[in-house]
């Protein structure tokens, strides 16, 4: 089996397993009195049939290896920190989609995980799932014993109404809007317990599967009026998952609670996870200065991806006496994308022939050897670990100068202004465009 190539290392002083799978949301046939679904309309072909087809294959998955130690210890806090404090408790609308929005939509389980060793798909809050003869199409069975943080019933209601949710102008948020109205174009509840979601395209069974593996939203909880963003800005709705938000001390810190009784504690693929029984995230505004709060024995943990962290900053007598242990270890998940991202709607990076210029300029190896001092290895393509979804015939553009000056003339920049800089002119001689860029980091650290 072929090793992705991230390398992440980080600081192993309490495990936290913390593999919920996130994802997308949906609705139909729910009664309100705030219903604004005048603005969409749904054609007849992307609704579902009005009764649960008779021959659907219902599957489940209980043969898989269980993945959790037993040996795992139940309790305690585990101390984590975050750079930014969030601008709501809200799952959607605005500011919704900061730093915290990582742990906040991760606490609602989906119908269904992806086994971290097999890759098949595993249950969780559905016990049976089944593909639809459209391919298009996934019906799901929850859970009869699937329960909300605040000890209500998980149903079907609820999945339902997270369409209706997601659809409504009332959580003032366009993207899920569109995305709910466009590419999830019905969900539909069966029976208490079986409800159906049909996507915009059929696909692939997997990629089917988790385009519509869509978490529930508490019908009991949430009340959809012009007021929601504002009066649901601080409340932190109730979770299918096993910790929910107790505590917001705010601009200081987020506390976890793992729920009392949870109603998966013995489940197959849970049991033996989710171990603490809370966790708090701090509020530090410096990766530097988070460092500090590791060492003095604030935060459990302490992630090692940026070199200089792991070479220079790691190799204290707090290491080297065994105090603090420091591991780098692999594995075989899909790999996420570290870029540089062009925006191609924008001039000049709206010309192939620019954007293959750049790809020829730009020394990958060179940054990965003395920037990065040979830690990390360059991805041939923009993403790797999907099995036999993985296009293993696409190559990064190596690095060649003369390739790039062949492309960046193509570009009409033959060129160079008194600093260097490459220069479009027009047939009158007149400069009319420099090829230059801005770039933007996420953090300092980053430069």
């Amino acid at each position: 089996m072929k090793r992705v190539n991230l390398l992440i290392r980080s600081f192993i002083v309490v495990s936290l397993v913390w593999s919920v799978t996130a994802h997308a949301e949906s609705d139909t046939d729910v009664d309100s009195d705030t219903d604004d679904s005048d603005w969409f309309e749904i054609a007849p072909e992307d609704l579902l049939p009005e009764e649960l087809p008779e021959n659907l294959h219902w599957e489940t998955n209980n043969e898989d290896p269980e993945f959790a130690s037993p040996d795992a210890i139940r309790g305690g806090t585990f101390h984590t920190w975050m750079i930014s404090f969030p601008k709501t408790m809200r799952p959607v609308g605005p500011n919704s989609n900061g730093y915290f929005a990582g742990t906040l939509r991760p606490l609602q389980f989906t119908p269904v995980a992806i086994h971290p060793n097999t890759r098949k798909p595993i249950p969780m809050l559905a016990t049976h799932w089944a593909l639809g003869d459209d391919g298009r199409s996934f019906y799901f069975r929850i859970h009869p014993d699937a329960r909300w943080s605040d000890g209500e019933r998980v149903t079907a209601d609820d999945f339902v109404f997270m369409l209706q949710f997601m659809r409504s102008k009332n959580i003032n948020d366009p993207w899920y809007n569109n995305y709910y109205t466009e590419r999830v174009t019905d969900l539909k509840k069966y029976d208490e317990l079986t409800f159906g979601v049909r996507g915009a395209d059929a696909k692939p069974y997997i990629e089917m599967l988790d385009s519509v593996n869509l978490r529930p939203y508490p019908e009991h909880f949430h009340e959809l009026s012009d007021a929601w963003v504002k009066d649901f800005n601080w409340k932190p709705e109730p979770t299918t998952g096993p910790y929910h938000v107790d505590v917001v001390e705010n601009g200081k810190y987020v506390e976890l609670a793992r729920t009392e009784n949870w109603w998966a504690n013995e489940l197959r693929y849970v049991r033996n996870r989710f171990n603490p029984e809370r966790v708090r995230y701090t509020m530090i505004r410096d990766m530097n200065t988070a460092w500090l709060h590791f060492l003095g024995g604030e935060l459990d943990t302490f992630g090692l991806t940026i070199p200089e962290f792991w070479h220079d900053k790691a190799d204290t007598d707090d290491f080297k006496k065994g105090y603090v242990a420091k591991y780098w270890y692999y594995h075989r998940l899909p790999v996420p994308a570290a870029a540089l991202y062009l925006n191609t709607a924008m001039p000049l990076l709206d010309d192939k022939n620019i954007r293959y210029g750049l790809a020829h300029s730009i020394n990958i190896q060179r940054v990965i050897d003395k920037v990065l001092r040979g830690d990390y290895e360059r991805l041939p393509t923009f993403q790797l670990g999907f099995g036999p979804y993985d296009n293993t015939s696409i190559k990064p553009r190596e690095f060649d100068l003369n390739k790039a000056k062949e492309y960046f003339a193509k570009a009409g920049f033959v060129s160079r202004d008194r600093n260097g800089i490459r220069v479009k002119k027009n047939d009158a001689g007149k400069v009319i465009a420099r090829l230059s860029f801005t770039i933007t980091y996420g953090r300092p650290i980053h430069t």
